[in-house]
């Protein structure tokens, strides 16, 4: 039973994730079931170990996690008893059991914490990876454009042009194309057969009225002080300069989505509204009243106030509701369109019975077609094969539609005459990447003799204390890998994305630890690293418990909770 839910949840949450029902073989074929029964054969391990140390919990314990889960809560949020019961129904479990798997996992729980408790990384392995992650260098850099050439280089001979094509046929390779037949049936071609009074359009204006209109409002921030003496000590430090209102937040040990109000009216800000609202450019001020205390107030941005009368919202209304009676609609039609699709009727069959419309696409993953937008076509269509039978498929703005594959198209390099254009377009970028290069190339011993890249011509600009997950505008992915890889004084080329750059390293430094956050980066080695650490012993200390008790699956029970999948 345990193994069902689990699964079931786990069916249930990819489902979400993909936006269509997973079918059973799927999920198979990508392991959920065989990751599923490993955690639960985990667990068990484990509860088996509990039960040999004699390590449980009390009654007490269980009923205080019993209370604490929200699915039971009732209309007043608290524990409700019938709710509770009720659930565990409808989940296949009854209270004897529920509250004797609460128990096993509190105990598992206790055992797991003390198998990773007072771990602790060696200096040596902290060292080496702060050291490597923080690291700095300071180089300078000088794009390498077509500038350096005397004269821009001309079109290609046809042998030239010949040599380059037989040697970069990819470029030139069409993709592989899958012909497609396909029927659809979307809310927008049903709009004109949607009736919309306004009487139901006055209605939604009324029930929606907030979104229509709304007061003038402020995005803010509020950050709250145990009294009136404490917040103006840390306004002053603001307007001093001292800090920022982030390290102000940081040094609270808070984040900025701790103290967010988000758009709030002057009525919500109660005391502090008229301070806040006096401003209207983004500043911080305070300390002001607040229901919780003194506090110092981040005003971010300012929303005006809204009233969009119902003639102007009626036609964006109008269009929502036949959208959504339209969508509905669609719904109404699928089950009928799948009975159909399943009993064997062709697409061209269903067109003229339904709604729906036929079409063909020939399809491959760059194609830009409507229908290839959708993530749930464009995974039926790569994993559709010939002799495949159409089923519905769900897209993401309430449409539904239905593939078959009638052809594959291998892929093929196409003719130098029609693609003659692009071969020369791709040949000229390419010979002016050699010679740029070829120019440059002579730059790199005068740069490491110590001239400045500017006498040749170069527009340099230097970088101070980049770390290697700095990045920089406009420059290859990998300059800064290039650059760590580099001998101190030493200049080279690096080239990607079409660009080419000029790079002479200037210093290697060691991590700068007055830097508030390379502080935090060792904290974070030191709490990653105990982490894994605790894993990885915790999965240790499992395995170990698997290969000394005697575990074995009941094949034919697993064989039977499948088949109610199937």
């Amino acid at each position: 039973t345990r193994y069902a839910n689990d699964l079931q949840q786990e069916l249930r949450a990819l489902s979400a994730q993909t936006g269509q029902p997973i079918p059973f073989t799927t999920a198979q074929a990508i392991g959920i079931d065989r990751n599923v029964l490993g955690r639960l054969v985990s667990a068990r391990a484990l509860d088996a170990e509990t039960s040999r140390l004699g390590l449980s919990v009390g009654d007490t314990e269980v009923r205080d996690r019993v209370l604490d889960i929200p699915s039971f809560g009732g209309l007043d949020g608290h524990f409700d008893r019938a709710s509770y019961e009720d659930t565990l129904q409808r989940n296949g479990m009854t209270v004897r059991d529920f509250e004797a798997q609460v128990r096993e996992d509190a105990a598992r729980t206790i055992l797991q914490g003390a198998i990773g408790a007072g771990l602790a990384t060696t200096p040596t392995y902290e060292d080496t990876l702060f050291t490597y992650l923080g690291a700095r260098r300071n180089f300078v850099w000088a794009p390498l454009g077509e500038d350096l050439l005397e004269t821009p280089v001309a079109a290609p001979t046809d042998e030239e042009l010949q040599g380059y094509y037989a040697s970069n046929p990819t470029p030139f390779t069409s993709p592989e194309i899958k012909k497609l037949t396909y029927t659809v049936l979307m809310p927008d071609d049903l709009l004109d057969s949607v009736n919309v009074d306004d009487a139901d359009l006055r209605e939604t204006y009324e029930d929606r009225i907030n979104e229509f209109v709304q007061p003038e409002r402020r995005l803010v921030e509020r950050l709250i002080f145990a009294d009136q003496e404490a917040g103006e000590a840390a306004k002053a430090r603001l307007d001093a300069g001292e800090l920022t209102f982030e390290a102000l937040v940081a040094e609270r040990e808070l984040d900025l989505a701790d103290i967010d109000l988000g758009a709030v009216t002057v009525e919500e800000l109660g005391d502090a509204g008229e301070g806040v609202f006096a401003i209207e450019d983004p500043a911080v001020v305070g300390p002001l009243g607040s229901d919780l205390g003194p506090a110092l107030f981040r005003m971010n941005a300012v929303l005006l106030a809204q009233n969009t009368p119902f003639e102007e919202a009626r036609d964006e209304l109008s269009r929502e509701i036949a959208g959504d009676r339209a969508r509905r609609q669609i719904q109404a039609q699928a089950g009928d369109i799948d009975d159909l699709l399943a009993g064997g009727a062709t697409l061209e069959e269903i067109a003229e019975e339904t709604d729906m419309t036929v079409g063909t696409l020939d399809w491959h993953p760059e194609v830009d077609a409507p229908l290839a937008g959708y993530d749930a076509f464009r995974r039926a269509a790569l994993s559709v094969s010939v002799g495949d039978f159409p089923e519905l498929i769900e897209l993401d703005d309430g449409g539904i539609a239905a593939i078959r594959l009638d052809e594959v198209v291998a892929p093929a390099v196409q003719p130098l005459d029609d693609v003659r254009p692009l071969a020369v377009e791709l040949w000229q970028a390419a010979e002016t990447q050699s010679q740029i290069r070829d120019i440059a190339t002579g730059f790199i011993a005068q740069v490491e003799a110590g001239t400045d890249p500017a006498t040749l011509g170069l527009t340099a600009t230097i970088e101070r204390d980049m770390t290697r997950d700095a990045t920089i505008p406009d420059t290859p992915p990998a300059l800064m890998t290039e650059v760590f890889e580099m001998e101190q004084g030493k200049a080279k080329i690096v080239e990607g994305d079409g660009q080419l750059i000029l790079v002479h390293l200037l210093d290697i430094l060691a991590p700068d630890e007055t830097d508030d956050e390379i502080v935090g980066l060792r904290n974070a080695i030191v709490g990653r690293a105990s982490q894994d650490m605790a894993q990885d012993l915790l999965e240790a200390f499992t395995r170990g418990i698997q290969t000394r008790e005697d575990i074995r699956i009941n094949q034919t029970a697993l064989n039977a909770v499948h088949a109610n999948f199937q």
